[in-house]
């Protein structure tokens, strides 16, 4: 008997998924493949493309050869929609049509799997539709401790669309947090370059301070440019961490503790695919509040209020 998975896969990549990357269409594929799966499957050299290995951020181009050692296709079957799944998402929703959701992601949801991962909105979203063609896709992504706006396409055509937006920075997201300390200046850009995988990358942060009291000051951020953990490097890097983070902290100093990142994704602003402007907002969670209380800050967000400092 011949055992199918061990019948090599290939691929000649078209205009469906030119410019997508590598770790994406592999997804897009098997469904059921995790992302430390496909990870590792491109590292081993289990996937080549043009029969070299690359890496799981390789974007493809047209006409790209990609090889499985495996047969790593699935069909189009249908599968029952998870209710539990569905009711958990729905209940995130804060916006949808036909294209895209927007959703406000609470803090401790990691957006993909990973080592100590056991649910995740990628494997979420996965369950959400009966046919894995039509099954909702990441286009962003938020740390798992930060709270707050999240964009969900729901065809290739929005994923590619809000791919590009992302990639030419025309995407504009606010931030709200809670430092430790008071900056020197209340307002300003944060330019410090990060380094990842021992490459420098140029990065940027705008910042301005809404109110400091008792140590703690309330923060609104956008950034310029979009590194992983940005924020967090780039406000511990100046002496002044965010309130709940665990990983960038000053190691010397005390600090008030808090057991949630106060790092909220709070809008975000874009010309949608018919050429409209759209802009979303999400309520801070209840920890964010209480401590803002506690704290002793004035209310300033109220969405009156934070529209009109959106133009930061």
């Amino acid at each position: 008997m011949v055992n199918k998975q061990n019948i090599p896969s290939e691929w000649l990549i078209d205009d469906d998924f030119t410019n997508q990357r590598i770790d994406y269409f592999l997804k897009k594929k098997n469904p059921s493949l995790s992302f430390p799966n496909i990870c590792k499957m491109l590292r081993k050299g289990v996937v080549k493309v043009n029969r070299k290995r690359v890496k799981n951020s390789y974007i493809l181009k047209e006409k790209d050869l990609v090889v499985s050692r495996l047969n790593i296709s699935t069909p189009s079957i249908k599968k029952k929609v998870s209710l539990r799944h569905k009711s958990f998402f729905d209940n995130l929703v804060i916006f949808k049509n036909e294209d895209y959701y927007i959703i406000n992601k609470p803090s401790g949801l990691a957006v993909q799997g990973g080592t100590n991962v056991k649910i995740n909105l990628d494997r979420i979203l996965e369950n959400l539709e009966s046919n894995s063609e039509n099954r909702p896709k990441l286009v962003h992504r938020l740390d798992k401790e930060t709270s707050g706006i999240l964009i969900i396409s729901r065809n290739l055509k929005t994923t590619n669309f809000f791919g590009d937006l992302f990639k030419k920075r025309k995407i504009k997201k606010i931030y709200i947090t809670i430092i430790h300390g008071v900056p020197k200046k209340k307002k300003g850009t944060i330019n410090i370059p990060l380094t990842y995988n021992e490459k420098i990358y140029q990065s940027e942060t705008d910042y301005i301070v809404v109110e400091s009291k008792n140590n703690h000051s309330i923060v609104l951020v956008k950034l310029l440019t979009g590194r992983k953990h940005q924020i967090r490097k780039h406000f511990f890097e100046i002496g002044h961490p965010i309130l709940g983070d665990n990983k960038y902290k000053e190691k010397t100093t005390k600090l008030s503790k808090a057991n949630k990142l106060f790092l909220h994704s709070y809008s975000i602003k874009f010309e949608d695919i018919n050429g409209n402007q759209k802009f979303f907002d999400c309520d801070l969670p209840d920890y964010f509040k209480n401590r803002i209380k506690l704290l002793d800050f004035k209310n300033h967000f109220t969405r009156k209020e934070l529209k009109l400092k959106n133009d930061l």
